[in-house]
């Protein structure tokens, strides 16, 4: 629905007294703009259950999610991506407030605000406003207590702040001596020693995770339990890269989510015909694309081609690479068009424009 529903007076107040009342609304979700095509404000969707259908947890709130930041900005469309959309159910399943996101608010609260639905007013993720310090645009130095603010970022990726930054005084830092120019800070965080401990946590997790649940891919064929293979790779891959730390819950399902949905195709196919069909499948794709003119894409970027010929490509490239080269030598040599020439080709076209037509073409 559009957002006007959510707060215009007259005979939708009524409607939504009336879910209220009958406790039907479960749910009220705000999504980005511009994401249906042919309009450009954003929508919202209710959740609606029949009467008496609601959980016990449930009856008497309204859970609001404000997701109109959750979208990838295209040039004339915004699109909701799967990471995106596994936030928003998730967020709906947990029935939970997040700071910033989602908020559980009582129908007592709803009737005592006149029945108005608007997210924001439950759910405002309005970012805090930039500070500003006169004192450091003066005379420079970084405030320490913009640094305290970030502290809980910087403990998540393992960073020693006493690595980046130096006291100036009791209130303001500034930046090691080592940091001379914007493109230094990356190498000094990326050399950090909890840093790089962080990211190996990281990666173990990951690689214990892979081995405890990459048979469930293996199994897929025998199984055929394709949904059921998402959403247990999805909850142990949250279950072991959460307590990292680096990324929250939502994110790391993120990862997952967009993984499968890049690689369904390749899951239905092992599904219906083996490992034996998915690679067949890649194949056809492949000699296909190459054999077609003008393919979108290059069949050989497939990374059945990428991990099987290496050094194929490797070949394809530097033919490529020394053709521009004689591309470049030999065009110099072509004797380019002077004036004397472009004359004469100008009164040859000429000549053949004004020759005297047939009979039968002037009378057509």
């Amino acid at each position: 629905m559009p957002h006007g529903v959510l707060f215009r007076g007259g005979t939708e107040r009524d409607i939504r007294k009336g879910f209220l009342d009958d406790d039907l609304l479960d749910a009220v979700i705000g999504l980005a703009p511009n994401l249906f095509y042919g309009t450009g404000i954003p929508a919202c969707i209710l959740v609606l259950r029949a009467k008496g259908a609601k959980p016990p947890e449930r009856r008497g709130k309204v859970l609001f999610i404000n997701a109109d930041d959750e979208f990838s900005a295209g040039r004339a469309q915004n699109y909701l991506l799967p990471e995106h959309a596994e936030k928003v159910v998730a967020a709906y399943h947990a029935f939970d407030d997040i700071p910033g996101y989602a908020a559980i608010v009582t129908c007592e609260e709803l009737a005592d605000n006149d029945f108005s639905l608007n997210i924001r007013r439950y759910a405002d993720n309005a970012p805090p406003p930039e500070p500003q310090d006169v004192r450091a645009h003066l005379v420079g130095g970084i405030p320490r207590r913009e640094v305290d603010a970030k502290a809980s970022a910087f403990a998540a990726l393992g960073l020693d702040v006493n690595h980046v930054f130096v006291n100036r005084d009791a209130d303001y830092s500034d930046f090691a001596g080592s940091v001379t120019a914007r493109a230094d800070l990356r190498p000094l965080v990326d050399s950090d020693p909890g840093v790089r401990r962080r990211e190996n946590q990281l990666n173990d997790a990951f690689e214990s995770w892979w081995k405890t649940n990459a048979q469930l891919l293996v199994e897929l064929p025998a199984t055929r339990a394709l949904m059921a293979a998402r959403a247990a790779l999805l909850e142990g891959f949250v279950a072991a890269l959460t307590p990292v730390g680096l990324l929250d819950r939502f994110a790391v399902a993120g990862v997952i989510a967009r993984w499968w949905d890049e690689s369904q195709f390749d899951f239905r196919a092992l599904v219906a015909g083996g490992f034996g069909g998915m690679i067949d499948g890649w194949v056809t794709t492949i000699t296909t694309g190459l054999e077609e003119d003008g393919a979108r894409g290059s069949p050989l970027d497939h990374r059945f081609v990428r991990v099987l010929l290496p050094e194929y490509l490797t070949d394809i490239s530097d033919a490529e690479a020394r053709r521009v080269e004689l591309d470049a030598a030999v065009k110099p040599q072509q004797p380019p068009r002077t004036t004397a020439t472009m004359t004469q080709w100008g009164l040859t076209r000429l000549a053949r424009c004004r020759r005297p037509r047939s009979p039968r073409s002037r009378k057509s």
